[in-house]
C-alpha cells in the first residue's frame, strides 16, 4: 500500500463585477447543486430548460489529482495517475437567449501502461496497438465546449459544438505518439406540454487519431501487436518493426427524446447512439482497413420529481446498455484485394439501475442532499476463434452507489461537506481464455482476475468558500480517495482552487 500525497496547484485568477453577494450564494448553491449533476437530461438536451439563477455567472478552476491504481484497473490503463490541469465555464443570459462555454486544459501522466499504444483505449477496444515493452505515458488535453439556447414563446431551439483536442506520448522505446482529434455538435428543440417541457435532440461526431512508433536508438526493432481482444492478434500484421503508424476514423450519429417537469411531474429520457470505426493501416499495407468497429450506445430511464417549497424527491429507473460488434477482414498476401470479412468479435454490456435524490433547502440555503442508487452490471463478450465460442468472458456484479452532501452558508463563508461511496460485488464471474502461454494471454488472464474482484471506493471532499469585497468568491476544495479489492487497498487525493464571479 502507497500513501499519496496532496498536490497543490496555484491559480491566479481575476475579478469582474457580479450581482450582490447574497444573489452570488444563491447562484452558487444552484450552481453546485447535486440534482445538476444528476439531472442528465438537460444535460443531453441543448434546448432542455436550464436551472439558471442569476443574468450571469463565470467559474475558473486548477486542480491536481494524484490516484493509486495499481492492481485495480486493468493493466492497459496503468498503476498510477497524476494529473492537473485549468477549467473555465459560465453562461450569460441575453433576454430569452442562454450562451453558455467551457474550456478546459488538463496534463495527465499514466504509469506502467501495458499492451496498450492507443489514447481512449475504451472507445477503441478490442482494435488496438500494443507493443512488447509498455511503459509510461502523458497525455496533453485541450477542450472547448459552447452553446446558444433561444426561448420563444412556444418552442426551445438550443445547440452545441464540443472539440476535444489530445496529444499523447510514451517515453520509452517504442515511443508510441497520438495525435486525436474529436469533434461533435447536438441540437435540439423543446416545447412546454402541460407542465413539462417534451423535447428531442440530434448529434452527430467526427473522430480521428493517428499513431506513430517510433525508437530513438538505432536498429532498433520491437514486436508491434494489432490486437482483436482475449489475447488474439492479427497475425499477417503483427511483428517486429523499427516504426509503426495506422490511423483510426469514426463517425457517430445519435439522438434521442427528453420529458422533464417544470417542478412536479415525470421525467424520461431515451439516447441512442452509433460510432462507425475504421482502423486503416500504413501505406506499408497498402492502406487496407483491417477491422472496423460499431459500437452502440442504449439508454432510456422514467423517474417522476415531487418538489415542494423546502423538500423536492426525484425517483428513477433505468437501463443503459452498451454493445460493440466487431468487423475483421482477409486480404490477399500482396494485401491488393479483400478476399473475406466476418463479424467474430461482440461485447455488450448491461447496467438496469433504480436511484433517488432527496433535496432539503432551508431560507438560510442550508441545503442537504442525498443521492442513493443501485445498479445490476452484465458484461457478455466473445470472440468466435476456430472453436467456436472458445474465448469468452461473462460477469455480473451488484454496484451500489451513495453520495451525500450538506452545505451552509454564512455572511461571507459558507462549507460543503460531500462524501461518494461505491461498490461492486460480483455475483457471477466465468470465463474461457487463450491459454497458449503468451505475455497477452496473462495480460487477458490478469485483467479478468482484477475485474471479478469486490471493490469498494470512496471519496470524502470538503469546499471551504469566502466570499471578497470585490463580489467574488474563492473556494479551496481538497478531496481524499480510498479505493479497496479482494487484495489491497489503495489510497488517492486531489486539490482544487477555485474562482467564482
Amino acid at each position: 500500500m502507497r500513501h499519496l500525497l496532496f498536490i497543490i496547484v496555484i491559480m491566479v485568477g481575476w475579478s469582474a463585477y457580479a450581482s450582490q453577494p447574497d444573489s452570488l450564494q444563491r447562484t452558487l448553491n444552484t450552481w453546485n447543486s447535486m440534482e445538476r449533476q444528476h439531472d442528465n437530461i438537460n444535460q443531453q438536451n441543448p434546448a432542455g430548460r436550464r436551472a439558471y439563477s442569476a443574468d450571469r455567472f463565470v467559474s475558473s478552476q486548477a486542480g491536481a489529482l494524484l490516484l493509486n491504481t495499481d492492481q485495480i484497473n486493468i493493466l492497459e490503463q496503468g498503476t498510477q495517475l497524476t494529473t492537473y490541469g485549468l477549467n473555465f465555464e459560465g453562461y450569460q443570459t441575453l433576454g430569452s437567449s442562454v450562451l453558455w462555454g467551457q474550456a478546459s486544459y488538463s496534463n495527465e501522466y499514466q504509469e506502467d501502461v501495458g499492451f496498450n499504444n492507443v489514447a481512449d483505449f475504451c472507445f477503441l477496444y478490442p482494435y488496438i496497438i500494443a507493443d512488447s515493452v509498455g511503459g509510461d505515458r502523458n497525455l496533453e488535453t485541450y477542450t472547448l465546449k459552447g452553446g446558444f439556447q433561444k426561448q420563444t414563446t412556444h418552442l426551445t431551439y438550443g445547440i452545441e459544438a464540443h472539440y476535444r483536442a489530445t496529444i499523447s506520448h510514451g517515453n520509452t522505446d517504442p515511443r508510441p505518439l497520438n495525435t486525436v482529434s474529436d469533434l461533435s455538435i447536438k441540437a435540439g428543440i423543446s416545447k412546454a406540454i402541460d407542465r413539462h417541457q417534451v423535447g428531442a435532440f440530434a448529434q452527430y461526431g467526427s473522430y480521428s487519431q493517428e499513431l506513430k512508433v517510433n525508437s530513438m536508438a538505432d536498429n532498433r526493432n520491437d514486436y508491434i501487436y494489432l490486437l482483436r481482444g482475449f489475447g488474439l492478434q492479427q497475425n499477417r500484421i503483427s511483428g517486429p518493426y523499427q516504426s509503426y503508424n495506422n490511423n483510426y476514423f469514426a463517425n457517430s450519429l445519435g439522438g434521442g427524446l427528453t420529458l422533464s417537469p417544470h417542478a412536479s411531474g415525470f421525467s424520461a429520457l431515451l439516447l441512442v447512439t452509433s460510432d462507425d470505426i475504421h482502423l486503416k493501416e500504413s501505406n506499408t499495407n497498402n492502406g487496407i482497413v483491417p477491422f472496423k468497429l460499431m459500437n452502440q450506445q442504449l439508454e432510456a430511464e422514467f423517474g417522476y420529481r415531487m418538489a415542494g417549497n423546502q423538500t423536492s424527491i426525484h425517483a428513477k429507473v433505468g437501463m443503459e446498455r452498451y454493445k460493440k460488434i466487431g468487423t475483421e477482414r482477409i486480404y490477399t498476401t500482396d494485401n491488393n484485394e479483400l478476399l473475406s470479412e466476418s463479424k467474430p468479435f461482440n461485447h455488450t454490456q448491461t447496467n438496469y439501475k433504480a436511484n433517488a435524490l432527496l433535496s432539503t433547502q432551508k431560507e438560510d440555503l442550508t441545503t442537504f442532499e442525498v443521492f442513493g442508487q443501485l445498479s445490476y452490471s452484465i458484461t457478455d463478450a466473445f470472440h468466435l476463434g476456430y472453436n467456436s465460442g472458445s474465448y469468452f468472458a461473462n460477469i455480473s456484479s451488484l454496484n451500489p452507489f451513495i453520495q451525500y452532501q450538506w452545505n451552509h452558508y454564512w455572511k461571507s463563508s459558507s462549507l460543503t461537506i460531500r462524501q461518494n461511496i461505491s461498490g461492486r460485488y460480483v455475483v457471477n464471474a466465468s470465463a474461457s481464455l487463450n491459454n497458449d502461454g503468451t505475455a497477452l494471454s496473462e495480460g487477458v488472464r490478469e485483467n479478468y482476475n482484477r475485474l471479478k474482484q469486490n471493490l469498494f471506493q470512496s471519496t470524502l471532499s470538503i469546499n471551504y468558500t469566502v466570499f471578497t469585497p470585490k463580489k467574488s468568491a474563492w473556494s479551496i476544495a481538497p478531496a481524499l480517495m480510498v479505493m479497496s479489492n479482494d487484495s489491497q487497498t489503495n489510497w488517492g487525493g486531489n486539490l482544487s482552487l477555485i474562482h467564482n464571479f
